[in-house]
């Protein structure tokens, strides 16, 4: 017996053992209380979440919803070919959506917009409460589909500015640009190909295709930045959330072998002998099924 108690440290430094030690303990535990959180070994007292730069988030949600809007309408438009100025105008729109869209996305990312959920718990030294931050954008995808709506808008946008200027005067560009050629002329100008077998013939063409290029410049920038941004600020906070559970689990495992010294649990004695007759049971196990 004597052997035992003073051996307790000794036996605590052993990972299998401590590890076993804890899961007895804690079920032993668990019967003397009512409600627990995901430790086991804590009261969960209150949980609230709280969202940081939530207005950045709702705005990119309403530009989000309009540039699909402006999107499917301008489309509708162009099929059934209403006046050059009307189609003229709201394709200007729909280029400054996407812009819009593009710039809101990229201040939600690197202003680190999202959720703190707070949970306070009763411990027995006192309390302790968790953090866990969420970006308000939670998957690849749902960034990439965001990107993709902006880019959308930009390109349909000059594309329909383009159809709706060659309608109106053939000489803006050395040939008539409508339906495939003005998607064409646009990708090929954001792309900054250039190709040459199309071009701006007037002064306000020319102005125009070099707006195109600027924007193209600005929002591959932006792509650039902010999926880099949120990457890394992702894999970041899965890193620390993985070496904070870590840390809670040294801590927690400490607690227990406090109290279990204490007394809390019972006899110290029968419990250690108990651990050894389960880790014996278990390897005992694994034998046979070899």
């Amino acid at each position: 017996m004597s052997t035992i108690k003073n051996n307790y440290d000794e036996l605590f430094l052993d990972h299998e053992f401590a590890t076993e030690f804890s899961i007895i303990t804690t079920e032993k535990f668990l019967n003397t209380k009512d409600i627990f959180d995901e430790t086991k070994l804590s009261l969960l007292l209150s949980e609230t979440r709280n969202s940081i730069k939530e207005e950045i988030t709702k705005k990119r949600k309403y530009l989000y919803i309009l540039n699909i809007v402006l999107i499917t309408l301008s489309i509708f438009l162009q099929l059934i070919k209403i006046h050059w100025a009307v189609s003229f105008s709201l394709a200007v729109i729909l280029v400054f959506a996407g812009i819009a869209l593009s710039i809101m996305l990229f201040s939600e990312i690197i202003s680190a917009a999202g959720t703190i959920h707070t949970k306070q718990f009763k411990i027995q030294t006192g309390y302790k409460r968790k953090f866990n931050y969420k970006y308000s954008i939670s998957s690849i995808y749902k960034l990439m589909n965001i990107l993709f709506i902006s880019f959308l808008s930009i390109f349909l946008g000059y594309a329909f500015i383009f159809s709706s200027l060659s309608t109106y005067n053939s000489k803006y560009f050395s040939e008539t640009l409508y339906g495939f050629n003005s998607m064409y002329f646009s990708i090929v100008t954001f792309a900054t190909v250039g190709y040459g077998d199309i071009v701006p013939k007037l002064g306000i063409a020319r102005f125009i295709v070099s707006t195109e290029i600027i924007t193209a410049f600005l929002f591959i920038s932006i792509f650039l930045t902010t999926t880099i941004s949120w990457v890394i600020g992702t894999e970041k906070s899965k890193v620390e959330a993985y070496l904070k559970k870590e840390e809670d689990k040294i801590l927690r495992t400490e607690m227990i072998m406090k109290a279990a010294k204490l007394g809390e649990y019972g006899n110290m004695d029968d419990l250690v002998k108990e651990v050894q007759e389960r880790i014996n049971t278990k390897k005992n196990l694994n034998k046979n099924s070899d």
